[in-house]
């Protein structure tokens, strides 16, 4: 008799000229199991770190290309009321610092 383990979850047994091949299927499914966590595992990683690209982009954004600046009232009398000194139809204009 002669016993030669073939894989994690193979052996194979010799009895004289006879084959037998034992299977765990526990073990089989073992390995289904943690093969099917880790991809879930994976894909819940690059779901999380499109996420944090995504909103690492969109404070880049803020952060450096969108105008700043101001409305700021185009005339202000003594008396605090609004004038509008360029004749667009408003009392304010922007401003960029």
């Amino acid at each position: 008799m002669k016993v030669i383990p073939m894989n994690e979850y193979t052996t194979k047994v010799v009895v004289d000229r006879n084959t037998v091949i034992l299977t765990d299927n526990n073990k089989k499914e073992e390995l289904k199991a943690q093969k099917k966590a880790k991809l879930a595992e994976t894909i819940f990683c690059v779901v999380i770190a499109v996420i944090m690209l995504v909103t690492f982009v969109f404070v880049l954004y803020d952060a450096l290309l969108k105008p700043y600046g101001y409305y700021e009232a185009d005339y202000v009398n003594e008396e605090g009321v609004y004038i509008d000194i360029d004749g667009d139809g408003d009392v304010y204009h922007w401003v960029d610092p």
